[in-house]
């Protein structure tokens, strides 16, 4: 059997628990890192920052930003597109993003 140069998924690991969403993960960033390519769409930012090389923020259909983690991830960023103040922490896993509070006059 061949392996797909462009994988698509969208939500992959939506509604599955923390170990398979790992699972997932892996296979796909094992596929990325084989000279192929994989285009997640994602909503935990936490696995997106984990996994994907580079991330594009969309805000209501349109592109917001795009690069490596630490330029996407900002606390502006997050408190534009998704109306909640956050805090990112960085470590030897990667980065985590924590959303603390919805900021009261923004709606996503």
């Amino acid at each position: 059997a061949t392996q797909p140069d462009l994988i698509f998924a969208d939500e992959p690991v939506a509604a599955l628990d923390p170990y398979h969403q790992l699972h997932v993960m892996e296979i796909l960033r094992g596929h990325a890192t084989a000279k192929r390519a994989a285009i997640v769409v994602l909503h935990d930012l936490s696995l997106a920052a984990r996994f994907c090389d580079r991330l594009y923020l969309l805000n209501h259909g349109r592109l917001h930003s795009s690069g490596k983690v630490g330029e996407v991830l900002t606390r502006e960023n997050i408190a534009e597109v998704y109306g909640v103040d956050s805090q990112i922490d960085c470590n030897e896993n990667g980065v985590s993003v924590t959303s603390l509070s919805r900021i009261s006059d923004h709606h996503p």
